[in-house]
C-alpha cells in the first residue's frame, strides 16, 4: 500500500471506531510485536487519530468495551504497551506536538 492509502484507511477506520460502527476489538488479529513498517505506520496513525479526537466521550467509548471484557485482556495489554512505546514518537512529529502529547498522556 502507498503512504496515501495507508493514511486514508487509518482515517476511515478511525471514523468507524469513533462512530461506534465497529468495535476496536477487530484489531485483536494484529500482532503489535510483529508489525512491518507499513503496519506500524498504519497503527500509529489510526490510534493517533482516535486519541486526538475532539470529543473525549467518543474516545472513551472506543476503548471501554475492551477494558471490560475478560477475553480481551491480552489484546488490551498489548494495545496499552503499543500506545506507550510507539505512539509518542509519532505524535512528536505533528504540529503543536507538545500540546497533543500532553493530551494523550492525560487520556
Amino acid at each position: 500500500m502507498s503512504s496515501v492509502q495507508i493514511s486514508d484507511f487509518a482515517k476511515f477506520l478511525a471514523h468507524l471506531f469513533l462512530a461506534k460502527a465497529i468495535p476496536i476489538s477487530i484489531l485483536k488479529v494484529l500482532h503489535f510485536t510483529d508489525l512491518d513498517e507499513a503496519g506500524l505506520k498504519f497503527s500509529r496513525q489510526l490510534l493517533s487519530i482516535i486519541l486526538l479526537a475532539d470529543l473525549d466521550d467518543k474516545v472513551t467509548d472506543v476503548f471501554v468495551r475492551i477494558s471490560k471484557a475478560p477475553k480481551l485482556k491480552l489484546f488490551s495489554e498489548s494495545l496499552r504497551l503499543f500506545l506507550h512505546h510507539f505512539l509518542p514518537k509519532n505524535v512528536s512529529k505533528l504540529p503543536d506536538a507538545s500540546e497533543k502529547i500532553s493530551d494523550l498522556l492525560k487520556r
